[in-house]
């Protein structure tokens, strides 16, 4: 199926920017691809947030020069080293716009798609959306994902939108290794109801993301199929009990900076 180009009232763009964070990791070969995409959105109220930790002066000074084709693009320091979460923290204090999501910087998103995600936000349809995706290799062959129901399509947990002070007071990102978008996604359903994820195109992905940048840590090989991926989660929650205890009166974990 087509995605139509939506017709937007350029008054509601406007009046509505979208921060969009972008955390550069030292494998990031495609990211002149994903500001692209970025700066072709269809929603043009952007503010690009660009993040880098990275020792490298040859991806500093390639930051610097896709950051001059656009002044909607802004480089957010961040400590050399600093995780991907502290990254995208920083940047979240930065953000000036109405509302958050998260771009990876090896992915390539659909011009519509920041349009179709703030839509719902906009109409009080949903508190935060989310887009699906599809991962492509570098020879460029759709890849599925681990999952008993096996699917080229699957959900951006990377594409999460929300306003800008739900997230600030949601405490932005949890302090873990890989995938913070998942215990926030968690959080904010315990807080604000399971379904205040709404995902936006759900049979369509809008983006592709390249094949190096999808988690494929152990657990995804070992334990594709049984419950201890879900029981290590579960432990982290149930080793946190204040935390449980906050988030169900409504009190939200605030991430460390």
């Amino acid at each position: 199926p087509k995605i139509a180009r939506m017709s937007v009232d350029p008054h509601i763009v406007a009046a509505h920017c979208v921060s969009v964070i972008v955390p550069v990791g030292p494998d990031a070969t495609q990211l002149e691809s994903a500001l692209s995409s970025l700066r072709s959105q269809t929603w043009s109220n952007l503010e690009i947030l660009v993040t880098s930790a990275s020792r490298g002066a040859k991806q500093k000074a390639k930051i610097s020069t896709l950051a001059a084709l656009d002044p909607r693009i802004r480089i957010i320091p961040v400590k050399t080293g600093a995780p991907e979460y502290q990254a995208r923290n920083t940047a979240l204090k930065e953000a000036k716009g109405t509302f958050v999501t998260v771009h990876q910087a090896n992915e390539v998103s659909h011009p519509v798609r920041i349009a179709e995600q703030i839509m719902p936000l906009l109409r009080d349809y949903a508190i935060a959306t989310v887009s699906r995706c599809v991962s492509v290799s570098a020879e460029g062959r759709f890849e599925g994902v681990w999952s008993p129901d096996f699917t080229l399509v699957f959900d951006s947990p990377t594409s999460l939108m929300a306003a800008t002070d739900i997230l600030r007071e949601a405490g932005g990102w949890d302090a873990v290794a890989t995938n913070p978008d998942a215990y926030l996604a968690w959080r904010l359903r315990k807080s604000l109801g399971k379904d205040c994820i709404q995902t936006v195109l759900p049979r369509i992905p809008a983006a592709l993301i390249w094949q190096a940048d999808v988690a494929r840590g152990p657990a995804h090989l070992m334990f594709a199929y049984c419950q201890r991926p879900h029981a290590l989660r579960r432990l982290v929650r149930l080793t946190c009990p204040a935390a449980d205890a906050n988030v169900s009166n409504g009190i939200t974990l605030h991430a460390p900076p």
